[in-house]
């Protein structure tokens, strides 16, 4: 088993290479340099037939998990509006380097397409703008991006976020309620439904997802102890072994190198909406990358 946990331009080639000996291998996020290089490394996994994962280890946040279950049994009725954001200073904080933006903010940032995937589907259409502020690449982006149904979503990051250490947030509003989450305040989860306002106990509930029921937490503390940022490696490590031991792929919750590939997809056509200035369509955008 293999753990390829360097920059994201020492991916590629060690990957493929333990691939091809047999070997299962867990690969942190973004999966590839760019979305053709993820893309070598799914037919390597593939050709392969062992266990492999790309490491978006937000998906293992108990309180994210549980935005998950509320999804996937409708309890938010018809989506219509996705938001997140994720904002840092650390490019120009902390002593860090201005000459050399390393991958850039799209792909430092690729959590945010990939929790698009996970909590609300698979985007058809984006735009995007980059901006190169301190660095040689982008250092911030925005991008709007369409779903099936009119759902749209927005996202933002920056790395020059001055006074931002992990503003880490994302927010859906659906037809019978929203819900909101922030990395600053990990284990709560804010819960609106429109039926406690008809009922006149309007307004969002503050869920401290800390009990034995809620996602994950039943192998940890007693009630109402918190979990922190690092479990969530714990978690997606768990799942990992447990398919590598099994021989079979991961879990549905976890991100496969498909996941890590169709993120780079949406990173690379945020990169080319934003340098041609128009739509960029999803599907086209993964037919060309095959080709």
């Amino acid at each position: 088993m293999i753990a390829n946990l360097t920059a994201v331009q020492g991916h590629a080639e060690p990957t493929i290479a333990a691939l091809r000996r047999g070997k299962p291998v867990f690969c942190e996020k973004p999966l590839g340099a760019d979305a053709a290089e993820a893309r070598a490394m799914v037919e390597a996994a593939d050709s392969a037939g062992v266990t492999t994962a790309t490491g978006f280890n937000y998906r293992y946040v108990p309180a994210v998990a549980l935005a998950k279950e509320l999804l996937t049994a409708e309890r938010l009725g018809e989506l219509r509006h996705y938001r997140a954001l994720y904002l840092q200073d650390y490019q120009t904080a902390g002593g860090q380097p201005r000459s050399s933006g390393g991958a850039g903010a799209v792909l430092d940032y690729s959590h945010l397409v990939d929790m698009l995937r996970f909590l609300v589907g698979e985007p058809e259409s984006v735009v995007g703008m980059t901006s190169r502020l301190v660095s040689d690449v982008d250092d911030a982006f925005v991008a709007m991006f369409e779903l099936a149904g009119g759902l749209v979503a927005a996202l933002e990051a920056s790395r020059v976020a001055t006074g931002w250490k992990g503003h880490h947030r994302f927010e859906l509003n659906g037809s019978e309620g929203s819900i909101w989450w922030d990395m600053e305040d990990p284990n709560r989860l804010h819960v609106f439904f429109t039926g406690d306002e008809r009922e006149g106990l309007g307004g969002f509930r503050d869920v401290l997802v800390t009990q034995p029921e809620h996602p994950f937490l039943a192998e940890w503390w007693p009630p109402g102890h918190v979990l922190g940022w690092e479990h969530s490696f714990v978690h997606e490590w768990r799942d990992f072994i447990e398919a590598v031991l099994e021989e079979r792929a991961v879990p549905e919750r976890q991100a496969s190198f498909e996941d890590g590939y169709r993120a780079a997809v949406l990173c690379e056509a945020i990169h080319t909406s934003a340098r041609e200035g128009k739509r960029v369509d999803i599907a086209g955008a993964r037919a060309a990358i095959r080709a």
